[in-house]
């Protein structure tokens, strides 16, 4: 489920809270002010939360725990020299591998660079490019723009 108070997942028929307005966002300051975007994987949960200081990232929680962890927000450096992140879509998270990988679509610079990255949640600090906009299409001299 989403929505502007709370999040919760539904595994088995049972409905699990997640997180709501009264959860300390990690790494940031204050509680979370909204949600959206979350992905249940089968043993995990990704979401984009935000905070009023406003801090936007993607969280994730795995089942079975309290524990909510960042993965990476709007205070963190994108790559390549293109200042830090100001908005992510789309996560999903591969919980069945064991490197547990989630991929998202970023966006940074004033919105002039976006993408597709991925990274490990075990290692949310080396993010790592599948595509973005300076990336060559395929068999072409084009660049996706």
């Amino acid at each position: 489920a989403e929505g502007g108070d709370g999040l919760a997942t539904d595994r088995s028929g049972s409905i699990t809270p997640v997180a709501d307005v009264y959860t300390k966002v990690p790494g940031g300051t204050g509680n979370f002010t909204g949600f959206g975007g979350n992905i249940a994987g089968a043993e995990s949960t990704i979401f984009m939360g935000a905070a009023a200081d406003p801090t936007y990232g993607l969280y994730y929680h795995a089942d079975g725990t309290s524990d909510i962890r960042e993965l990476i927000s709007t205070n963190d450096a994108a790559p390549e020299g293109h200042g830090n992140w100001e908005n992510f879509l789309e996560p999903d998270v591969d919980d069945a591998s064991k490197d547990q990988l989630a991929v998202f679509t970023g966006v940074a610079d004033n919105k002039a660079y976006s993408g597709v990255f991925m990274m490990n949640v075990g290692e949310p600090d080396n993010v790592e490019i599948v595509v973005d906009i300076n990336s060559d299409i395929p068999n072409t001299d084009v660049q996706f723009h």
